[in-house]
């Protein structure tokens, strides 16, 4: 019984925090929805609390950074220059620009390949597109966690908050070169040895560890090399030497089969 009321609680903490992110008024939002029933998806599903509420709780699962105070701004913008989104802010604090002129054709891509995938087809991409809730994840680590020390820090922690794999694959697929961390990283490659170094930290010294230096990162204090060799009870070159050596291999795995 009590385990189960302490499981009710840990959920409500996710549902408050997602009630607490304010959306475009409801006049906006039925402006965005009635230019098409794709504009209508999206609308929905980027304003579902239960999408965000899984967003927090992924986060607080991956990184051990939890909800705490939130005060989340997200609207919607129409921009040739952004991405699918962008996000700005750290502890919970912060604003999430989605771009609909990107996610609206980006949304068609994805109602494609779903319905080839149940017409039985091979649906026919090479690189695995992202899913709008990996799309929102990934933002919402972006204010939760800050912007680490390094792009690829932040980036990596971000994508791998929220599970997102298509960027490894399109690693391999434009021919990235698996290089150390002490040297600058792209932004392009940002993503994916971002994502690799935390994958190799999880598998290498277990999930508790990456919570560890995650939550350390996130206060904007410690700077990564000094967290992770503290954590990892490792140097930062023999660290930088074996994650290498293991996300070299790691990365080639992610080939696309047509």
């Amino acid at each position: 019984m009590l385990a189960a009321l302490a499981l009710m609680a840990f959920l409500d903490e996710f549902d408050d925090a997602a009630d607490k992110v304010k959306f475009p008024s409801d006049e906006v939002l039925t402006q965005w929805a009635k230019k098409g029933d794709v504009q209508q998806k999206l609308v929905r599903t980027l304003t579902d609390p239960k999408g965000w509420a899984q967003a927090f709780e992924a986060i607080q699962k991956k990184l051990g950074i939890g909800p705490g105070k939130v005060d989340i701004d997200v609207v919607f913008v129409e921009a040739d220059g952004l991405r699918l989104a962008e996000s700005k802010g750290s502890c919970g604090f912060g604003i999430i620009r989605f771009n609909m002129k990107r996610l609206v054709p980006y949304q068609k891509k994805m109602d494609d390949v779903d319905r080839e995938m149940k017409a039985g087809k091979l649906a026919a991409w090479i690189i695995p597109p992202r899913r709008i809730d990996t799309v929102i994840a990934h933002e919402l680590t972006h204010v939760m966690a800050g912007g680490g020390d390094a792009l690829w820090v932040a980036e990596g922690l971000a994508t791998y908050a929220a599970a997102d794999d298509s960027f490894l694959y399109e690693f391999n697929q434009r021919g990235g070169r698996v290089d150390s961390l002490d040297r600058p990283v792209s932004e392009d490659d940002a993503y994916s040895r971002g994502l690799s170094f935390f994958r190799w930290v999880e598998k290498e010294h277990g999930p508790e560890q990456v919570r560890k230096i995650a939550f350390r990162i996130a206060t904007g204090v410690e700077k990564t090399d000094a967290v992770a060799a503290d954590v990892l009870g490792k140097s930062w070159d023999q660290i930088l030497l074996r994650e290498k050596a293991w996300s070299a291999e790691y990365l080639s795995t992610f080939k696309t089969a047509r």
